[in-house]
């Protein structure tokens, strides 16, 4: 779950760095637009396998607890 988090927050943060060079916020620069494509790409390298890690447990058993926690 932690590093979904941590995906989705490098993901949001290079979407807000483009965002802010097509709003105008930041003059367009070539760096940081690669910069902002280098997390999108970090972001989706470290979400993918999150993902398909807690989609192979099956439902119900990422709820957080242990396996021998009493309902």
């Amino acid at each position: 779950m932690r590093l979904t988090l941590v995906a989705l927050s490098i993901i949001l943060a290079a979407l807000g760095l483009q965002l802010a060079m097509v709003v105008g916020i930041l003059p367009p620069s070539v760096l940081l637009a690669f910069l902002g494509y280098a997390g999108l790409f970090a972001g989706m390298v470290l979400i993918v396998p999150a993902v398909l890690r807690r989609a192979r447990a099956g439902p119900g058993r990422h709820t957080g607890r242990a396996p021998d926690d009493p309902v």
